[in-house]
């Protein structure tokens, strides 16, 4: 699953917090505060009924909720642009 940036996200994601922290963690290096904001978003999505691999509850992630957290993220970090992101 490739999300790293907000044009990566282009319509809204069914994930598990597992799957969205695989996707992420990568590149939030070892900001502590970051990492934990990646639990933060993933609550933020709807509840899916369905679950996932390991009965996992699976939510959905809008583009607007995964910007917001980004632009977050990235001043934080200090990160000028999508480009750096992508380490």
């Amino acid at each position: 699953m490739k999300i790293l940036t907000p044009a990566d996200v282009t319509g809204p994601r069914i994930v598990t917090e597992a799957q969205l922290k695989a996707a992420l963690l990568p590149v939030l290096g070892i900001d502590r505060w970051a990492q934990d904001t990646v639990g933060d978003l993933w609550r933020k999505g709807a509840p899916m009924p369905m679950r996932g691999p390991g009965g996992e509850e699976m939510r959905i992630l809008l583009p607007t909720q995964f910007r917001t957290w980004f632009a977050d993220v990235a001043q934080r970090l200090g990160i000028q642009g999508e480009a750096q992101w992508q380490r």
